[in-house]
């Protein structure tokens, strides 16, 4: 029954291709391609790589918040001065590599030469649609906090709407280490995937090789 699917599937991305230009092939050829898993997947790996550089340049200097009205103090604390750039580029990261999931198992989230289902930042919900990720509850509620920092806190002072104020997060080594282990153990599962190659159905194919999860087996 699969096999049929696939075959009528393909079928009908053959079909859709031929009533395109040359000129709308190509474009489409190309938005396919780019949008293959392991592009997603090569996305994430540098948005990863660049939060851990972030980290290990840290000059552990600290912001400073005191909150108050006018007649009391409200809330003071101290946070690494580089935790919203961090999560920012953390979120992106595992935003990337969930959708990544979702297309190699989904090819047509962009053979219509259109993103479609994974129009989203809500790292939880994608996470919902990928039935062979299993996380902890710890490594959920990091999540949760990370899906936050995306159209809010990790590049803006205030939400689109007062009512979605949240608090951000600091960065911290025990934080660090959930979100390195849970992206380290992702990234693994969809590189095996990936690596024996990918067809879209339409007519691309893609192969990813990255030696630092070949040395990992």
């Amino acid at each position: 029954m699969l096999r049929k699917v696939k075959y009528l599937y393909e079928l009908l991305g053959v079909f859709y291709m031929y009533k395109l230009t040359n000129e709308e092939k190509n474009k489409l050829s190309k938005f396919i391609v780019d949008g293959s898993p392991d592009s997603w997947l090569s996305f994430a790996e540098e948005l990863m790589d660049s939060a851990e550089i972030l980290w290990k340049q840290n000059d552990q200097s600290i912001r400073s918040e005191i909150i108050h009205d006018k007649t009391e103090i409200l809330e003071s604390r101290k946070i690494s001065s580089i935790s919203r750039s961090y999560f920012l580029l953390i979120g992106f990261a595992i935003e990337n590599l969930l959708k990544g999931f979702i297309v190699f198992d989904d090819p047509t989230t962009i053979t219509s030469g259109k993103i479609k289902r994974i129009k989203t930042h809500k790292i939880t919900n994608l996470i919902k649609e990928i039935s062979e990720i299993k996380l902890s509850k710890e490594e959920l509620d990091v999540c949760k906090k990370i899906e936050e920092a995306i159209p809010y806190w990790g590049r803006y002072p205030i939400p689109l709407e007062a009512s979605d104020i949240t608090p951000d997060i600091g960065i911290t080594s025990e934080t660090r280490k959930i979100i390195n282990d849970m992206y380290g153990r992702l990234a693994s599962i969809l590189y095996q995937k990936v690596k024996g190659g990918w067809e879209s159905g339409t007519g691309e194919y893609s192969k990813l090789y990255l030696s630092k999860y070949e040395e990992s087996d």
